[in-house]
């Protein structure tokens, strides 16, 4: 089941991104870039917590802003959810990006979990999709400045770059 942070447990991720194989321990993840990827055991995604900005509907991209405190709740009723399914997490290793609002969820998710805090690896691959000119600007405000490009987005989201940004297409390459 999902959380409300957008926490995925394993079924979630089996039924969404990977079909199992042979259970949880081996997954074969078809359709991503460079083509099928083989995970050795399950992987759980979390993404950060809410922001003002998110509040906001406001692109945030590579903007590093906090975690607000609906955003820390999320994070710690994801950390809780964590260690309700697996009982033991403290040991999980654990990977976040480098902005603050990824680390802040992952360092509340841990605390919820017993783990110690700053054991986890920071990534810069994991870094938010870089939006270009639409960095800032809320979707309302595209959506009234460059209705065509907005258009663009929302029929093509997977392959759309916002000018001087990147496609997720791109960004899923990078991770």
């Amino acid at each position: 089941a999902r959380s409300s942070a957008g926490f995925l447990f394993p079924a979630d991720v089996a039924r969404f991104i990977v079909p199992p194989m042979r259970g949880l321990k081996n997954f074969l993840a078809p359709g991503m870039p460079g083509g099928r990827v083989r995970l050795r055991a399950p992987v759980f995604f979390a993404r950060h917590g809410e922001t003002d900005w998110n509040a906001e509907r406001r692109f945030q991209g590579l903007s590093d802003i906090p975690l607000n405190e609906n955003g820390r709740a999320q994070a710690r009723a994801n950390g809780a959810a964590l260690a309700a399914r697996l009982g033991e997490a403290s040991s999980l290793t654990c990977f976040a990006s480098p902005l603050s609002r990824a680390t802040e969820t992952l360092e509340l998710m841990r605390d919820a979990f017993g783990a110690p805090p700053k054991r986890y690896r920071i990534d810069d691959r994991l870094i938010e999709i870089d939006l270009g000119r639409w960095n800032g600007r809320t979707y309302d405000e595209i959506a009234r400045e460059e209705p065509g490009e907005m258009a663009l987005r929302e029929g093509a989201k997977w392959d759309y770059a916002a000018h001087g940004g990147e496609s997720y297409a791109a960004a899923a390459a990078r991770v």
